[in-house]
């Protein structure tokens, strides 16, 4: 499979929302990918259970706010029972509390109601493939807080980290504390462009388009993220 082409695998979905209207929107935008069949829709967790022990899906595309439990607390539920099935969650909340429950349930996904068609789609294909997918939004206003990326066991992992110098892990392990590139250069003693090349060494490596991909692909990956206060190692600074 090259890159950019979907797994030719069938990636069976069930969409979860009590609003008729969202159910039949994220289906419609689904079924435009060849390989995405919607087994079936649900208003509430309790339901959206009892289909899924009859009928388990790949991927669950869950809202989070739900009567009676919440996409939280069913992504708890279905995970203990369907521990191979990937929840991705919706929401219009991009605080980091929210997202640090949702981290610790095991949702495999984090993405925001205001997402278009073709990145849900993407989504889907991502944490299907067993990628930990966080929309760039949320990214953003969370993106000083690095535990929320290691509250909850990472999934399993498609391909390996790639080999990486010296230089290309430290770059990387700043980057995932949120540092900018003048932070990077100057916690490094290099320039900024040395940092950009190094940089874009890595996005070819884990083949991303650019930073906060880089640090998604990364952390799915299994890359753990740093302390934002972890010095640069002694190499660097010899």
């Amino acid at each position: 499979m090259t890159r950019g082409e979907p797994d030719p695998r069938p990636i069976h979905v069930h969409v979860v929302d009590d609003d008729p209207l969202a159910r039949q929107s994220i289906i419609a935008y689904l079924k435009t990918a060849p390989e995405i069949i919607a087994t079936g829709a649900t208003a509430d967790g309790a339901e959206a259970r009892r289909i899924l022990d009859a009928s388990p899906a790949d991927v669950v595309v869950m809202d989070l706010r739900l009567p009676g439990l919440d996409g939280i607390e069913t992504t708890k539920l279905i995970r203990a029972a369907h521990p191979d099935t990937r929840v991705l969650l919706m929401t219009g909340m991009d605080d980091p509390t929210t997202l640090n429950r949702a981290m610790t349930a095991g949702v495999s996904g984090y993405v925001l109601n205001t997402i278009t068609p073709q990145a849900l789609i993407q989504a889907v294909r991502g944490v299907n493939a067993g990628l930990r997918v966080i929309m760039h939004d949320v990214v953003d206003s969370t993106w000083r807080d690095p535990r929320l990326w290691q509250l909850a066991p990472s999934p399993p992992v498609p391909r390996p980290v790639p080999e990486m110098t010296v230089r290309e892990r430290e770059v990387l392990n700043l980057l995932l504390t949120g540092a900018s590139n003048t932070d990077m250069a100057s916690r490094l003693f290099v320039s900024t462009t040395t940092v950009k090349d190094t940089l874009s060494s890595l996005m070819r490596k884990f083949d991303a388009r650019s930073r906060t991909q880089l640090a998604i692909i990364a952390i799915g990956r299994g890359v753990p993220a740093p302390s934002a206060s972890e010095p640069p190692s002694s190499a660097e600074q010899s």
